[in-house]
């Protein structure tokens, strides 16, 4: 992985971003309201729990399962958890005879109350993969009087750990209907990496983090993180940007992050284009 851009709307956060602070944002704060939180169907619960019961686990899915078990540990300790079984052979005999379907809601109490837990201790720094897509220029960049990050080798920065979620860069994925959370080992990615189609035009990557490993500013209003002063690549200008904000964030690169390159957007027969700023 290389480039991956954010959008910005408060030109003011230039000379942070520049020192290497970057915003993580809590999940109530994003403008996605279905954002983690647990789709849960009944039917895709219970047919997910049969055919574990049938299949047995892999030792594949022993590292959906592990990682689970981390995930909790890390972002939800006041759960009781049952614990993780030792191989394939421990938990796919736990699931035979577990008496799940009896105690079905509470299996189901059980995932909203991770997901809230987990939901209450994370934050988001989302980012794309294009910085030359019309609306978020409208969306995100203040209609284009803000400007755009680029990061390289973010990659290097954040390189997951053993949740298999958290610290590390991961693509979002878009379908019709959101993933839901079931027996599956591997469904609980879905609360962290999934999203509805209709925000498939932002082409999302993210690193979530938790809270916690952030610095509270402004009365704990911000969560910021600390990266080094040379993933930033660039800074591209929206085209609203005036030409006296311009003279001054290229003084601040000047003086906090000179390897940075300032480059402005412009709209030409509807596409972005960038020029280098003089």
């Amino acid at each position: 992985m290389s480039l991956l851009y954010k959008f910005i709307s408060d030109i003011n956060a230039v000379k942070n971003i520049l020192a290497g602070n970057v915003k993580f944002t809590p999940i109530p704060e994003l403008n996605d309201p279905s954002e983690m939180t647990p789709t849960l169907n009944d039917q895709d619960i219970l047919d997910s729990l049969k055919h574990m019961q049938q299949k047995g686990y892999s030792e594949c899915d022993m590292k959906y399962l592990r990682q689970q078990g981390n995930i909790l540990r890390a972002l939800a300790p006041r759960l009781k958890t049952r614990p993780i079984p030792n191989n394939s052979t421990e938990a796919s005999a736990i699931i035979k005879n577990a008496n799940y379907e009896k105690n079905f809601d509470e299996v189901k109490q059980f995932f909203v109350q991770a997901s809230q837990e987990i939901v209450s201790n994370v934050g988001v720094l989302c980012l794309t993969n294009h910085f030359n897509c019309l609306p978020m220029w409208a969306h995100y960049a203040n209609n284009s009087k803000g400007f755009v990050i680029e990061f390289i080798n973010l990659d290097q920065t954040f390189k997951g750990d053993e949740t298999g979620v958290l610290r590390q860069v991961r693509q979002i994925t878009y379908n019709g209907e959101k993933c839901g959370i079931t027996f599956e080992p591997s469904s609980h990615e879905n609360g962290f990496f999934s999203k509805y189609k209709d925000w498939s035009y932002e082409q999302e990557f993210r690193v979530v983090m938790p809270l916690v490993e952030c610095e509270q500013q402004n009365n704990n209003q911000l969560h910021i993180y600390k990266i080094p002063k040379k993933c930033i690549n660039r800074i591209i200008l929206g085209s609203q940007t005036s030409d006296e904000q311009a003279i001054e964030i290229k003084q601040q690169v000047k003086e906090i992050n000179p390897a940075v390159e300032v480059c402005r957007a412009q709209f030409i027969n509807g596409s972005v284009e960038i020029i280098k700023e003089l």
